[in-house]
């Protein structure tokens, strides 16, 4: 075959692959389509080569469809797909070959370029870039982020009008940058024309400072760039505290934004009332509209998140293994991630590899993420007795176990007691005459309010008492 039937093979094949890519996800692509070719063109029928036996009958059996609507794509005609082993395009100097990464490389840009579309920038606007892979459908929502995923829903709909601003505070890698991106997205794609500025409270500063050093011409030109936005998004809001120039810069440019309608969106890692430093005509616009907290999702949230990337990157790992990097990776979705990367990254390179939840703790433990992952196991909740309940809650409130079943009703001890009864009771499936019994003989309708009356507060979205409704069901799975 001529050099120039090669290239136009190669280029067939290339655009096949940009085609691909997004359908099977980036990891799975990269693991599957790898050195592979066509070999050949010929009466409706295409010829692709495979480097391995394996990676056939993979593609063969699980992307066949995939494959055949992008060649249908660049060629109608198409009536046949034949694939065949090739064992030299894993040749170094075979020429067939498609460089994988640059095939992702060329995907980013053209998802890049099509979510620019329609969107109006204004000049001058050096905001940070908003990532095209966020947005509100695909962040997995559980009872710690909910209302504050409904809340960006609500003001994608209606920007300007639902909560504005909007406040999302909560601690380190739990998904606020998610949220405001994904916010920034659905603006932009329920309607083309808007302007929206997506940035950190840091880049806000320099721009400032720059624009101060600049002059006057530079300071209006900065004004004139922000206060035109329809809509601003900024992460970290936290850092403008003590920046007296940012400050008053921002104070004016919120003032003139939300009098025109146009929606702000603001992250932090703590509550407006919280922020040291920060100037009280400030604090009183960020608690003017709603603010909302993003905890740490729970266990099933987490589980969610590790299969909902699996799915993503084409990683097939064990439920089992999931299920153990949930329970030790819970300080941040950005840890949870980061473990399994480097459990993906592992399955990449090493032949042969299958990760097992001993293999997943060594690697932990190595790392430093948990201090004794091995140790760490899952127990049944409901094969627990009350006991177990009454030890841990009474441990996690600082009270004694004599307390807990004791008669006295101070505060600190009554409501970890109702606490402790509501749990035994949704978790272990007790009667309630069982229940009065282990608690020292309480009679059934004292049991029956203490259950009611924690199980109110909760759909009251109390979020202190549902943040320990969660550790203590952990503490009670994992053992620790």
């Amino acid at each position: 075959m001529d050099t120039s039937v090669n290239l136009d093979l190669k280029a067939f094949w290339r655009e096949a692959l940009i085609l691909i890519e997004p359908k099977v996800g980036k990891m799975n692509f990269k693991t599957w389509f790898k050195n592979t070719a066509v070999l050949d063109i010929s009466k409706g029928k295409v010829v692709i080569g495979i480097p391995t036996e394996i990676a056939k009958e993979y593609l063969q059996g699980r992307h066949h469809d995939v494959i055949t609507e992008a060649l249908k794509t660049i060629t109608p005609n198409l009536e046949k797909i034949i694939y065949k082993v090739d064992g030299t395009l894993l040749e170094r100097k075979n020429e067939r070959r498609i460089p994988i990464d640059a095939i992702s490389r060329v995907v980013e840009d053209r998802q890049r370029q099509e979510q620019a579309k329609g969107v109006s920038v204004q000049e001058g606007i050096t905001a940070a870039p908003i990532n095209p892979k966020y947005n509100l459908d695909n962040f997995i929502v559980g009872d710690a982020n909910r209302l504050a995923h409904a809340a960006c829903l609500a003001v994608a709909a209606r920007p300007g009008r639902a909560y504005n601003p909007l406040f999302v505070y909560g601690g380190v890698g739990l998904g606020k940058t998610h949220l405001l991106q994904g916010t920034a997205n659905t603006i932009l794609k329920k309607k083309t024309g808007r302007v929206v500025a997506y940035t950190t409270s840091e880049k806000l500063t320099i721009e400032i400072v720059d624009a101060i050093k600049g002059g006057m011409k530079a300071i209006d030109k900065f004004r004139k760039t922000y206060r035109a936005v329809d809509a601003l998004l900024i992460d970290d809001i936290q850092f403008i505290a003590g920046k007296e120039k940012t400050q008053e810069e921002f104070f004016h440019t919120f003032n003139v934004l939300h009098e025109a309608g146009k929606q702000i969106v603001l992250s932090s890692d703590r509550p407006p009332k919280e922020i040291v430093r920060l100037e009280e005509r400030l604090r009183s616009r960020f608690e003017s509209g709603m603010i909302v907290d993003i905890g740490m999702p729970d266990f099933e949230t987490r589980i969610a998140i590790l299969q909902e990337q699996c799915k993503l990157r084409g990683a097939f790992i064990d439920n089992d293994v999931l299920e153990f990097i949930a329970y030790n990776a819970s300080n941040s979705i950005r840890e949870l991630l980061g473990v399994l990367t480097q459990v993906i990254a592992q399955v990449e390179l090493l032949p042969n590899y299958k990760p097992t939840v001993e293999s997943v703790g060594a690697l932990m433990e190595k790392t430093g993420t948990v201090k004794r992952a091995i140790a760490v196991g899952r127990r049944d909740i409901s094969a627990l007795g009350i006991d177990d309940v009454i030890a841990v809650v009474a441990e996690y409130y600082g009270i004694s176990g004599r307390d807990m079943i004791g008669a006295s009703r101070k505060q600190e001890v009554r409501l970890p007691r109702q606490i402790a009864m509501y749990i035994a009771k949704t978790e272990l499936h007790q009667s309630y005459q069982k229940l009065g019994e282990a608690f020292g003989g309480k009679n059934h309708t004292t049991v029956i309010h203490a259950v009611e009356k924690i199980r109110e507060e909760t759909n009251d979205k109390n979020s202190t008492l549902r943040n320990d409704l969660r550790i203590l069901r952990q503490k009670l799975i994992s053992g620790a």
